[in-house]
């Protein structure tokens, strides 16, 4: 495995490119937290990196033999090409869910290229690169946007497939995200097991699709949210099934479409709900997903609330 800079890896695979089509079927990957089931796609301009994963303990910024460049977040950390044997992808994963927190992605790759880097044909509209042996790290100048600084939220949906795990199964507390499938929604669920009480929640979006005639807006998914109190100290216990005891109860989950949008990809697509409305993520306040301290001065120079940092 390669041991190269997280910081790197932007500039190689976040530019984005329109694909001749919107996405078709493609072979699923398994999404288990294990790399992809080839080795790096080989083609021009991918690579590996592995970090804090078994043997590959470290990664650096800059110059290896600079201990002052040893990466100080220890998060396990891959990143790889792979391929079905028809398309390409890029495949990361994020933490370990033995801890507590993981997260795996596909995203699909699109044709090449631009100033010679590869593209991603689903990470919205993200501009990540340059030529003459530039690049710009446009993730790093502003994260919290999401348009051209990030792309966040604008991508194609149909060119990914995401697991993201808090907590760990058949513990006190357990939550997943898998959208397993790439033309299909996903599938959220959360567990919670105490001493005083139990409660489960299930939202399966896994049987509906984004658009087409699958792309039902009438059926709603299957909604599961029941608690159940198990304190001694409450008389007769208690607790709670929506499915049966709910008042006048209306699931408008998964109730909504996506069509493609003019980005690259055709990303920046446009989700309608069957009720009315949207989700415009250029209104979305990405704030309150962001912790200053987990983000180091040189990943992210304009780190709101962390010490001033010399770029």
């Amino acid at each position: 495995m390669g041991r190269m800079s997280k910081f790197l890896i932007p500039a190689f695979g976040a530019i984005l490119l329109a694909g001749l089509a919107p996405q078709a079927g493609h072979a699923e990957f398994a999404l288990n937290f294990q790399p992809g089931p080839t080795p790096p796609v080989p083609i021009p301009g991918t690579f590996t990196v592995s970090c804090n994963r078994g043997a590959d303990a470290n990664c650096v910024h800059g110059d290896p033999t600079n201990p002052a460049n040893r990466d100080p977040e220890k998060t396990p950390f891959l990143y790889q090409g792979v391929t079905d044997g028809t398309s390409n992808y890029w495949h990361m994963i994020v933490g370990d869910p033995t801890k507590g927190f993981a997260q795996q992605t596909y995203i699909r790759i699109g044709a090449c290229c631009i100033f010679g880097f590869l593209l991603s044909s689903s990470a919205g509209d993200s501009f990540n690169g340059g030529g003459s042996g530039t690049a710009v790290n446009a993730n790093g100048v502003g994260p919290l946007s999401p348009t051209v600084a990030s792309g966040s939220g604008t991508a194609n949906p149909e060119r990914t497939q995401i697991r993201q795990i808090t907590g760990i199964q058949s513990s006190e507390f357990y939550q997943e995200f898998l959208k397993s499938t790439f033309l299909n929604k996903p599938k959220i669920t959360q567990d919670i097991v105490s001493a005083d009480m139990s409660s489960k929640f299930e939202l399966d979006m896994s049987n509906i699709a984004y658009r087409g005639a699958a792309a039902t807006t009438t059926a709603p998914a299957k909604f599961v949210n029941t608690v159940n109190i198990t304190n001694p100290l409450v008389p007769g216990g208690g607790g709670f099934d929506a499915a049966a005891q709910a008042q006048n109860p209306q699931v408008s989950a998964g109730r909504y479409t996506w069509t493609p949008g003019i980005g690259f990809g055709f990303s920046s697509g446009t989700y309608t709900h069957a009720e009315g409305g949207g989700f415009n993520v250029n209104a979305a306040d990405w704030k309150a997903f962001y912790i200053p301290a987990q983000n180091t001065c040189w990943s992210y120079k304009q780190n709101p609330g962390s010490a001033p940092c010399t770029p």
